[in-house]
């Protein structure tokens, strides 16, 4: 693997030391007085351990999951497992290898690796740091997703200096971190409400047009008024329930439902978990709209509705609709998204994992305005949503900027390539 790209950190120069290869790719050159030492060395490795829901209480020591990016508390236990500092890190999925410090006395589920130390003299903080990027290098990819095993993390090699150095690059990178962090939150967090001026957008232009009119109750409790010249009809009206199987491989140009968009996917990987065989899926055109209807208790992010843009084939376990009436299927689909953000679907889920058919959802009502209006009303919400994308889009390219930024940072100081 290639040595990391160098950034210019504010006045911080190149290291002057003298210099010794690492012998690890990613690493590069070290500092010669640095030691070079395995995660086992340091480091008794253990694991978490399986921990019931219903064993959690509102109060008592802490237990991390480390499942996700944050502090990954899950809840509490009356008693605890750990009573050290000590470096945890995610075996599994998406986030495995990151690395955590654990202070005070709490718990682990299996989920987390643990890194005991087997003495109490170096820099913990630093070692966090050590292992930031080392530990996603070392995971490996398997058919669940990444993971990066107990014997897989005690062979990990990583740089160290000696504790007063440690110290220093541990508080250096804890400042200047936490100012980075803080600026990426404040970019998410206007990502947040631009995605929600978009959310307000979709609902009131698709319940309300564009124009002043007279209005009327819809008897539709998420909607409310509606112009007077709007009809009011059940969703089989308007659409019927789509199923065509992929019989004989008849189609292979594989789609998927992914944050609101029908998207493209290789039929031919063999990443993620997908069928041995693509027959029972559902063939569907340009126009069909597809929801996924399952496990609507985790409904967060209210993107559940997609417009199909080309002919393909998708898993059967979403529910396809097709237009009946020829009315303009972006609107259709502004309005779906429309009642997704309200949560209409999760209400009217059935069984423990919340799911639905097309027979419960035909019964809704919608809302349809002309022809003609619709088309104005996808054409000003398309223009919005533009706009409001690119905004997000620049504050996406930011968020990259800064977390690339930092992990250059960092990278070079765990390294020696760069000292205070």
């Amino acid at each position: 693997m290639r040595a990391m790209k160098s950034f210019n950190h504010g006045g911080h120069g190149v290291s002057r030391r003298k210099m010794k290869q690492s012998g690890v790719p990613w690493i590069g050159e070290v500092p010669y007085d640095w030691a070079l030492l395995h995660v086992k060395r340091l480091f008794n490795i253990g694991r978490g351990r399986v921990i019931a829901a219903t064993e959690l209480e509102d109060e008592g020591f802490p237990v991390y999951s480390s499942q996700t990016l944050n502090d990954g508390c899950i809840g509490y236990l009356k008693t605890y497992d750990f009573d050290c500092s000590q470096l945890t890190w995610t075996t599994d999925g998406a986030n495995a290898g990151t690395v955590f410090l654990r202070e005070g006395k709490h718990n682990c589920t299996n989920i987390c690796g643990t890194l005991q130390p087997k003495n109490n003299t170096n820099n913990l903080n630093f070692i966090r740091y050590a292992l930031y990027h080392t530990a996603h290098y070392n995971r490996r990819y398997d058919i669940n997703g990444f993971k990066i095993m107990n014997n897989e993390m005690a062979v990990i090699k990583f740089a160290l200096p000696l504790i007063p150095e440690q110290t220093a690059i541990a508080n250096f990178l804890d400042d200047k971190c936490s100012k980075i962090d803080a600026l990426v939150e404040n970019e998410e967090k206007m990502i947040l409400e631009l995605s929600e001026y978009k959310n307000q957008l979709a609902v009131h232009y698709t319940t309300k047009g564009l124009n002043k009119t007279k209005l009327k109750q819809s008897n539709i409790d998420w909607i409310g008024e509606i112009p007077e010249h709007w009809q009011v009809l059940p969703l089989y009206a308007v659409f019927k329930d789509h199923k065509s199987k992929n019989t004989g491989m008849k189609e292979n140009n594989l789609l998927s439902l992914s944050y609101g968009n029908i998207v493209r996917k290789d039929i031919n990987t063999d990443e993620g978990l997908l069928p041995e065989s693509f027959e029972g899926y559902n063939i569907v055109e340009q126009g069909d709209i597809v929801l996924r209807l399952t496990d609507l208790q985790n409904d967060q992010r209210s993107l559940r509705t997609g417009l199909v843009r080309e002919r393909g084939i998708i898993t059967s376990a979403y529910i396809t609709i097709r237009n009946l009436i020829n009315a303009n299927s972006d609107y259709l689909r502004y309005l779906l998204h429309s009642a997704d953000i309200c949560k209409i679907f999760y209400n009217l889920g059935f069984g423990i994992r919340q799911n639905l058919k097309f027979s419960e959802l035909k019964r809704i009502d919608l809302v349809l305005p002309p022809k003609k209006e619709q088309d104005e009303i996808v054409s000003f919400l398309n223009k919005k949503f533009d706009t409001v994308d690119k905004s997000i889009s620049v504050k996406k390219q930011k968020i990259t900027q800064l977390k690339d930024y930092k992990k250059s940072l960092i990278y070079e100081y765990v390294t020696g390539k760069k000292e205070l």
